[in-house]
């Protein structure tokens, strides 16, 4: 994948890790009380230094959400939805997100990958696809300011080269794992992580990458959630991703970041 993104110097980052759990959707807006026809939401806060309120169809879903906090999930009805995020300093970030019918989205508030570029808001589908019985999914997105970076899954790459606002997915053995990013075709060091992530049989686990430049340390934001399970056998790994798909979304972006 080509990129124009500078390459910023490594430096030592203190990784702190916000880990919340997903047990089922809160109503936090009102819904026709179908789950065949409605989906789920999750918005999630990583700007560092930023009190955000967030308004779903212009309500009020949450007051003050600073850097770390993970809202939702949302049940909204199946459809368009626009998301309005206002932060100290003037900012203003407006975003869209569209909702299938059962379907599972984050949305993310972050920064960009340009050191002082305006905030940014990119959606990730959950990727909910049934799993292999004993095994766990992990979906690493790039969400703060870095360089283009491999994903470190257990010191091995298992996707390499995501910028700013990519994701990558992998299928693994339930259990402890090791999570890291590191510039892309070096070994080290890295910008975020390693991570220790415990993942459990039938779950996905959702890692944010928060901060950069001139922000300070990187973090991580991460929480989890239950998905299908399929029989068979397992394969020896399944990699996905978003690369090349972010510049897509529909993204407005007011004032200062």
């Amino acid at each position: 994948m080509q990129t124009s993104l500078p390459r910023f110097a490594a430096v030592a980052l203190l990784l702190s890790v916000a880990q919340l759990g997903s047990a089922g959707a809160r109503p936090g807006l009102p819904d026709d009380g179908a789950g065949s026809v409605s989906g789920t939401v999750t918005l999630v806060q990583a700007v560092p230094g930023r009190a955000v309120e967030i308004r779903v169809d212009g309500r009020e879903v949450h007051r003050v959400a600073h850097v770390g906090d993970v809202i939702g999930p949302l049940r909204l009805p199946a459809g368009r939805h626009a998301l309005v995020f206002v932060g100290s300093g003037g900012m203003v970030v407006r975003s869209t997100v569209w909702l299938r019918p059962g379907s599972s989205v984050d949305v993310v508030l972050h920064r960009p990958a340009a050191e002082r570029g305006a905030s940014v808001v990119t959606s990730f589908p959950t990727p909910t696809r049934p799993i292999r019985a004993g095994r766990a999914r992990i979906l690493v997105a790039a969400t703060a300011s870095l360089v283009p970076a491999d994903v470190r899954v257990d010191d091995r790459v298992v996707f390499a080269n995501i910028a700013n606002g990519e994701s990558a997915t992998v299928d693994v053995k339930a259990g402890r794992h090791q999570v890291a990013l590191v510039p892309t075709g070096q070994p080290a060091p890295t910008v975020l992580g390693p991570l220790k992530v415990t993942a459990a049989a039938g779950t996905v686990t959702m890692i944010y990458a928060a901060g950069g430049p001139p922000a300070g340390a990187l973090r991580a934001i991460v929480h989890t959630m239950a998905v299908g399970i399929s029989g068979g056998a397992a394969p020896g790994s399944v990699h996905t991703g978003t690369v090349g798909l972010a510049r897509d979304l529909p993204v407005r972006v007011f004032g200062p970041g």
